[in-house]
């Protein structure tokens, strides 16, 4: 039977709008399994599992902005000039000269 480890604190905040604040989750292969109190989680989990469990302050997802536009990345280096924030205008005048050099006259 697989291990999954079941994290309990009492205070834990998903993130989600339906589900705000949790006490337990469980976790198997790097994939979270369930959460809710203690009990719903243990009974969700079908394998073999240990608690671990925090006794001092909360636990939360981390705050990440994980998406992209995957139909955008590509093309957006391959026709959009990337300029940084940070580029002077000597930079930037060195990065359009540099990328002339690779665009057909009219484009």
């Amino acid at each position: 039977m697989t291990h999954a480890t079941v994290i309990y604190t009492g205070s834990i905040w998903t993130g989600t709008a339906d589900d705000h604040w949790v006490e337990a989750f469980a976790v198997q292969n790097g994939m979270i399994l369930a959460t809710g109190t203690l009990d719903e989680v243990k009974a969700a989990v079908e394998a073999d599992y240990e608690i671990v469990e925090y006794s001092e302050g909360i636990m939360m997802p981390g705050l990440i902005d994980g998406h992209l536009h995957l139909s955008l990345a590509g093309t957006q280096l391959a026709h959009e000039l990337p300029l940084a924030p940070s580029d002077d205008a000597d930079t930037i005048l060195q990065k359009v000269a540099e990328w002339t050099t690779r665009v057909e006259p009219g484009e």
